[in-house]
């Protein structure tokens, strides 16, 4: 199995913020989730200030986040508000030590008016929330990216963030990885998506515990009529593709047995497909 002492967040859906999060202050973003980690130095982050400033509403709901939060073991909260062009465009944060340094950096999606979205990572530096690094942006506005699974899929021992940069346009698989002080590209292939447009699900993915301690990633294709199975290990990374009796459309669940892993895909209209994947 791989080693994930570096993949800290185990993050909980907050359609209604319930009791606990409503506690919070500043108060969590409106059908955002909450992430929380059991290591490192942010025990929990949470995305806030609802702002209708960029208009694009990838996410289904008329607004994006214009702060994000942590509060640390300690207790103390922090918080970074965004200038007057720029959102969050995405409703859950990603918790991960990508450095090694035992510390957590935050990953999210943040948009500009101007260049549309880019993968930010934010840690905190000398008592703030502060932009760590960030990929370059797609380069116009009303673009948008969807994180896809934070794992060990090129390099055991490092965790690396997949994303999927035009989900509903070409779909581009992207693998990136904190090399030095900043985040560096390791693959990239066109023709997937981890997201309808309008969907709240971001989580149309799994990973899956590969060979040589790596994980593969399944995801759909395109057209979300198919589930892919990634393993970057080989030289063509698309080791299977298996046919959906609908277009996918909800977090993939899961499940392991005896002798193989049970994927779940829910699928647009209702229902759920089963595939059976080995071990």
């Amino acid at each position: 199995m791989p080693n994930r002492r570096h993949i800290l967040a185990a993050s909980t859906l907050l359609l209604t913020p319930p009791a606990r999060a409503a506690s919070l202050d500043p108060p969590p973003l409106r059908h955002s989730r909450l992430a929380s980690a059991s290591i490192g130095d942010i025990a929990a982050s949470w995305l806030f200030n609802p702002t209708d400033r960029y208009r694009h509403f990838v996410l289904g709901d008329a607004y994006e986040a214009g702060g994000l939060a942590a509060r640390t073991r300690s207790g103390q909260i922090f918080s970074h508000n965004l200038p007057e062009d720029a959102v969050f465009e995405d409703r859950l944060v990603r918790i991960a030590d990508l450095d090694g340094d035992g510390k957590s950096e935050l990953i999210v999606v943040l948009a500009t008016q101007t260049e549309g979205a880019s993968l930010a990572v934010f840690g905190l530096q000398s008592g703030a929330l502060v932009l760590k690094a960030q990929t370059p942006p797609i380069g116009q506005p009303n673009r948008w990216l969807n994180p896809s699974g934070i794992g060990q899929f090129t390099r055991a021992g490092r965790p690396q963030i997949a994303l999927v940069r035009t989900p509903h346009l070409s779909g581009i698989l992207e693998i990136w990885e904190w090399q030095g002080a900043t985040l560096a590209k390791v693959f990239s292939k066109a023709g997937y998506s981890t997201h309808r447009l309008g969907s709240r699900h971001q989580q149309l993915f799994a990973l899956i515990p590969g060979p040589q301690g790596l994980d593969r990633l399944a995801l759909p294709i395109l057209d979300r009529r198919a589930v892919a199975l990634m393993d970057f290990t080989q030289q063509d990374p698309e080791i299977a593709r298996i046919a959906l009796p609908g277009r996918a459309d909800g977090p993939f669940s899961l499940r392991k047995t005896a002798t193989d892993w049970t994927l779940g895909v829910p699928l647009e209209g209702g229902g759920e497909a089963k595939i059976s994947l080995p071990n």
